[in-house]
């Protein structure tokens, strides 16, 4: 990936954040929209192509509700 496609996609996982996280705090609400799913499946996407696989375990250790959250919404 060139720095250009990187520091693109980790803004838009920035950008979509919270989004994300405003999802996973109103899950009560009842089942995502097609819209939303895709948003998190987004989400998903952008972490796994931005973030270092040496890194990640200690991203989702840090929040394990919401990443248990996030594979289970994202459709796959």
């Amino acid at each position: 990936m060139s720095m250009d496609d990187f520091i693109a996609k980790d803004a838009r996982f920035l950008e979509i954040s919270a989004p994300v996280w405003r999802l996973f705090l109103n899950r009560s609400q009842g089942r995502l929209d097609d819209g939303s799913r895709a948003l998190v499946r987004e989400y998903w996407d952008l972490f796994a192509q931005t973030t270092k696989a040496e890194v990640a375990p200690f991203y989702i250790g840090a929040a394990p509700d919401f990443f248990s959250w996030v594979r289970s919404e994202r459709g796959q």
